[in-house]
């Protein structure tokens, strides 16, 4: 939510409330505005708070400036009641009694109850929220004490989930990923990408492969992929993306993750919703425990005891809005877990999934451990993202090709170069470092210059991001592409006849306007295909009796053609009904086109046609949906 504005505020005080704050901040009351935006005033005023009251509101500003009533209160105190009241700092300052902490705060201005989307909240206005500076981290050195280091470890490594990301985009590049009606990857997808990451599970859902799910809500985050009519299709601003340098990249990630729908709690912690929450653990609880691996001193620790400190820190750093009561899960047996009573079933695996899954897939956190991680530390990636160390080296790499083709890739080559191998090259196999072996083919190499890429940018590429390109892989590119311009394939109709004088005749015939042809032979024409229809009717318009090519001789659409011709007929047939025109579009045509159609894709077109309408503006009903 947006933060109040100090100043709006001011300008809507009573005069005996200005008077109040006026004598409160030792100020002029006529001059609240200007004074109240100085820095050094706020400063000094903020220090003289007793320490009770500093630790509200830094606890305020952990929370970024805004935090649930309950949650506040619960260890800071109450404010009494002004319900009703014009000038509440003038009654309170009048009532006999020390204020609580939160009161203190609330006499002075520095928090203002507002509402907000899942109940009341304290929210320090925005100027002063600019002016403050941030909230050191939690001190506790005095709980925690670096165990032993392990001698083997899961170390955190960004670029292993940034490969799989760029996998994804070259995926939806190639071809859109199908959507269920919830917005997760349809089974066929999934598999799909199972198979191009070479998955040795092969799972066929994104509840049973959460790295899956977690990857889609960022590559949307982060505006890489985008959701049209339930299919995930590659934007046109992600090779920017891929061409920033990592830490802009990688912090791109981070804050895509923070702010993702993505539920640790039913994808990591095997945990499901009994009742809907008010509102779902999101940055705040993400935000929460990497605060409190960054506070822990540098080495390992244990996950126990990293959860233990949180219980006694920080317990409700799940739920924002402060209803402790609202959650109710459930575990595979069917064990009931409200929350707070559950702590370490719920808020502490809550903690312990962010640790072990999202933290570690997004290379922050390194783990160890035996069957399952135990100790856990900030990787390097992790400590530079959060600015407590510079950037680690970076060393890039570069392609490995031969002559026959065959190109090797290695896991510190670039994302971007990555992705446009991909748009050139077959993928063979992927190494246990995360290398990966791919190779130039007649049939990938027509497919890149189906979509518009020319050899002399394929050679652009190589020059780029190849140590050395072998002349004869260069003479061979060209070759191919010469080639698709003197060897040609193509649709077209062929007129023949068992006896050679019979096309000689329809030659010398002074009626006939023949379409253009090509001679075969003398017993062979070949015609266009879109002109075979003409052709019939021409000859057959005066007297030549022949039999016409089938329907499957017509230049054939793929199933997306498909989709679209029967999406718009469905719309232009609706259009001409309430026009009250005669149309050809009948509904016999338009089932026709639909029983071409498999059932997955007959949806596809109604979801399209439905948002075609939609834009126009025009209501569809059930018999008009294609």
């Amino acid at each position: 939510m947006h933060l109040p504005s100090l100043v709006n505020w001011l300008s809507t005080l009573v005069p005996s409330e200005r008077q109040t704050l006026a004598y409160l901040w030792n100020v002029a009351a006529d001059d609240l505005e200007t004074r109240l935006l100085d820095p050094a005033l706020l400063h000094a005023q903020v220090a003289r708070l007793e320490p009770l009251e500093q630790a509200a509101l830094q606890q305020v500003l952990r929370s970024g400036g805004t935090i649930a009533v309950a949650r506040l209160e619960r260890d800071y105190g109450t404010i009494r009641p002004t319900t009703g009241v014009v000038a509440p700092r003038t009654l309170l300052l009048a009532l006999q009694g020390a204020p609580s902490p939160v009161e203190r705060l609330f006499l002075y201005g520095l928090i203002q109850r507002v509402s907000g989307e899942h109940g009341p909240l304290y929210a320090l206005p925005q100027e002063w929220l600019e002016l403050l500076p941030a909230p050191p981290l939690l001190d506790v050195s005095a709980a925690l004490e670096p165990v032993a280091p392990p001698r083997q470890a899961q170390l955190g490594d960004p670029s292993w989930w940034e490969r799989d990301l760029v996998t994804l985009l070259v995926l939806a590049y190639a071809e859109p990923l199908a959507l269920t009606s919830a917005g997760a990857l349809q089974r066929q997808s999934v598999v799909r990408v199972a198979r191009r990451m070479d998955v040795v599970a092969a799972p066929t859902s994104e509840q049973r492969w959460p790295e899956l799910a977690l990857l889609r809500w960022m590559a949307l985050g982060c505006g890489l992929l985008q959701d049209r009519t339930h299919t995930l299709r590659i934007t046109s601003s992600a090779l920017a993306w891929l061409a920033l340098p990592p830490a802009e990249r990688w912090t791109s990630l981070l804050d895509a993750w923070l702010d993702s729908p993505f539920d640790e709690l039913t994808y990591v912690a095997g945990l499901r919703w009994r009742t809907a929450p008010l509102q779902r653990p999101g940055r705040a609880a993400r935000w929460a425990v990497l605060q409190l691996l960054a506070a822990a001193p540098t080495g390992w620790h244990s996950i126990d005891a990293l959860l233990h400190v949180l219980h006694q820190r920080n317990p409700d750093f799940a739920q924002a809005d402060g209803s402790f009561e609202s959650w109710q899960l459930t575990n595979a047996a069917n064990d009931v877990f409200p929350s707070w009573g559950s702590w370490p079933l719920v808020e502490g695996a809550l903690a312990r999934a962010i640790i072990c899954g999202p933290a570690h897939w997004l290379g922050l956190v390194d783990l160890a451990g035996a069957a399952e991680p135990t100790l856990a530390r900030l990787s390097q990636w992790g400590r530079a993202l959060l600015g407590l160390d510079p950037w680690p080296d970076m060393p890039a790499a570069s392609l490995q090709i031969d002559a026959t083709g065959s190109i090797d890739l290695p896991a510190a080559v670039p994302p971007l170069a990555r992705f446009q191998l991909q748009r050139i090259a077959e993928w063979q196999a992927t190494a246990s470092d995360g290398s990966e072996r791919y190779r130039l083919t007649v049939a990938a190499l027509d497919a890149a210059l189906d979509r518009g890429i020319t050899a002399a940018q394929i050679h652009t590429f190589f020059q780029r991001w190849a140590q050395d390109v072998p002349p004869a892989l260069v003479r061979q590119i060209d070759t191919w592409q010469q080639q698709r311009q003197t060897l040609i394939a193509r649709y077209g109709t062929v007129l023949e006849s068992a006896d050679p004088a019979m096309l000689a005749g329809l030659a010398a015939d002074d009626r006939l306007q023949l379409p253009p042809y090509r001679a075969l032979s003398a017993q062979s024409w070949l015609f266009d295909a879109a002109d075979a229809a003409a052709l019939v009717q021409l000859l057959r318009t005066h007297d030549y009796a022949l039999t016409p090519p089938p329907a499957a001789s017509e230049l054939p659409l793929s199933m997306a053609d498909l989709q679209r011709l029967l999406a718009a007929a469905s719309v232009c047939a609706t259009l001409l009904r309430y026009a009250g025109a005669e149309t050809e579009l009948t509904p016999s045509f338009i089932e026709r086109i639909r029983r071409a159609l498999p059932t997955a894709e007959r949806v596809q077109a109604t979801l399209l046609a439905r948002e075609i309408a939609q834009a126009l503006n025009v209501r569809m009903t059930e018999d008009d949906n294609a």
